[in-house]
């Protein structure tokens, strides 16, 4: 209920203060009741206040999911790409072992030739030998 300074003066003059004090009073207590408002008006300042934040911060909260989501999105195709690229090399590192076998396979060959012309040689050597009596 909104303050009736008029019958405030006149209460204040019938109690007995005069009308520049009664007057003075008035207009205090008229700045108090400014400044402090109804407090009905004041709660329903505040919630809808809140209820502008709660609608902002949801907002935000989507937008931040949004890009989380996309940030997932990415890394999962990064991830994948990165598979792709382990699966490339691991097949090239087949790819290798298997020619390295094959070179195990002639380097064995070679080193059995390289055996028997050594032996071959260490023959003919022996047999140009002159006898021993």
């Amino acid at each position: 209920m909104p303050l009736q300074l008029g019958a405030l003066r006149e209460a204040l003059i019938d109690a007995g203060a005069s009308p520049v004090k009664a007057d003075e009073a008035s207009e205090e207590l008229a700045i108090y009741e400014h400044r402090l408002g109804s407090p009905e008006l004041k709660v329903e300042k505040l919630a809808g206040e809140v209820n502008s934040l709660r609608g902002e911060m949801k907002g935000e909260f989507n937008a931040i999911r949004g890009e989380m989501n996309a940030i997932r999105g990415e890394m999962k195709g990064g991830f994948q790409a990165i598979e792709g690229k382990f699966q490339a090399a691991d097949g090239k590192t087949q790819g290798l072992e298997g020619k390295i076998d094959g070179l195990r396979s002639e380097l064995r060959v070679y080193t059995l030739v390289m055996s028997v012309i050594v032996s071959l040689i260490a023959a003919a050597y022996w047999h140009s030998l002159p006898p021993v009596h």
